[in-house]
């Protein structure tokens, strides 16, 4: 008990100061080692875009996304402040020599790592403000009164630049692609994009920048004429291309937990003041970025659409062949005869694609427009305007219209009495019947000949 009032009493004397002295202050700056950080922002932007190539099928465009990317390293220092922060408050024991009528307080200050104990504690260096303590705790109050700690360390209050380096680096990105315009598709690959026409649409004009492009017309476009049967009815098409690249986001930019630990060890609010300076310089190295800065391209031009004319101008002509029915049948029941039929001699008359080339296409100076209804070349309907040497019965061949035309017909079938005959056919033909004579059958006589009939 002794022991501890006979320190009360040393700390009392040590630390009991007057009202009047209360407003003094004092700080102290020290430079700390310096910190490092980086930040990364786009500081240039282009695109570069090459017409590599052009068709009436296919442009073949080359791009890509340049930025140039700045990295900048800042080295900062941290500026430390001597600060006495209050850490505890003690209670201890009242006697006579420690009333405070005047209600001055008592407080002490421990510094470093050391205990908040009244074993550890120095006097402060800085005083108090008054107003803090005009409280009634402070007062001998039931034997006891309070005893502040303060804890004597250092605060960060502010920072201070160095050193700054400045490096730059070039980055290559995919651009965004965008097209318009009815019968077109992008195909976009590394490096670039084909936009390809689709099956009956062709590209007639080069890529140009639309700013600088004017729309051509028919006349411009075509060297047939658009009343010519099989174009009319053709659309001039309109396509845009655009290419284009933006600044977008560089990647999560934060301070690192290692810096962050660092500067806290340096002093109270480090890695704090640390990370408003770091804000700052972000805020800053990203100013031009954050404009939304975008570069693009667009690109125009023509081509036309053939698709639905095309194939309504083919089905549309076909429609004018002559279709002749060929069939074998018993005359004793009435019935067809599954059987061949040879025909020869058929030179002309056939509505094959020759003739139709020749009679529909006749005028068509675009071979573009030509290699559009070749692929017709193949279609059902000409597969029936196509004799080898023999057909079946039930066949259906395609004649051209107002054809008058001659050929032979020669069937022979087992049981019956064969027919060779040349025969000739006209624009009011549609089926040739041929009409076979059982040989054993009694209700014919010997001379009754098969026959071909021409209706």
């Amino acid at each position: 008990m002794i022991y501890k009032l006979f320190i009360f009493f040393l700390f009392f004397c040590l630390f009991l100061i007057p009202q009047d002295k209360f407003n003094a202050s004092a700080e102290s700056y020290v430079k700390v080692p310096s910190l490092k950080y980086s930040t990364k922002a786009v500081s240039a932007l282009d695109v570069n875009v090459l017409i590599a190539d052009e068709n009436i099928n296919v442009k073949i465009v080359e791009a890509s996304v340049i930025k140039q990317v700045t990295k900048t390293t800042r080295q900062i220092a941290l500026r430390q402040q001597k600060s006495e922060v209050f850490e505890k408050a003690f209670k201890v024991v009242c006697n006579g020599s420690n009333q405070d009528p005047e209600n001055t307080v008592s407080y002490g200050c421990v510094s470093g790592n050391k205990r908040a104990s009244l074993k550890d504690v120095v006097k402060c260096d800085l005083p108090k403000q008054p107003e803090k303590y005009r409280q009634v705790q402070y007062l001998c109050n039931g034997g006891k009164r309070a005893f502040d700690v303060y804890r004597i360390t250092n605060v960060c209050a502010g920072t201070v630049p160095t050193d700054t380096v400045i490096s730059r680096s070039v980055k290559k990105e995919k651009p965004d692609w965008s097209i318009s315009g009815e019968g077109a598709k992008i195909d976009v690959k590394r490096g670039g994009a084909n936009i390809e026409s689709l099956s009956g649409v062709f590209f007639l004009t080069a890529m140009q920048p639309t700013k600088l492009y004017k729309d051509q017309s028919f006349r411009d476009l075509m060297v047939t004429p658009s009343n010519h049967p099989a174009i009319s009815g053709a659309k001039i098409r309109k396509f845009r291309l655009n290419v284009s690249g933006s600044i977008g986001l560089l990647e999560k930019q934060s301070l690192g937990k290692r810096v962050r630990k660092m500067a806290d060890g340096y002093c109270n609010g480090g890695a704090l003041q640390l990370a408003q300076a770091f804000s700052g310089s972000l805020a800053m190295d990203l100013k031009w970025a954050l404009a939304d800065r975008k570069v693009e391209h667009d690109f125009s031009w023509q081509g036309i659409d053939l698709r639905d004319v095309s194939l309504n101008f083919f089905n549309n002509a076909i429609k004018d062949a002559n279709k002749i029915v060929f069939k074998v049948l018993d005359i004793s029941t009435g019935k067809e005869i599954n059987t061949s039929i040879k025909i020869s001699d058929l030179n002309v008359g056939l509505f094959d694609y020759s003739y139709f080339k020749d009679k529909y296409l006749r005028g068509i100076f675009e071979d573009f427009v030509i290699e559009t209804y070749d692929s017709f070349e193949n279609h059902d309907f000409f597969s029936d305007s196509y004799v080898k040497e023999k057909i079946k019965s039930g066949r259906t061949l395609n004649f051209q219209p107002n054809i008058f035309t001659s050929f032979s017909i020669d069937v022979s079938r087992r049981g019956f009495k064969p027919v060779q005959e040349l025969i000739e056919i006209s624009p009011s033909t549609s089926e040739i019947k041929i009409v076979l004579v059982p040989n054993k059958d009694k209700s014919f006589s010997e001379n009754e000949p098969s026959r071909i009939i021409i209706n």
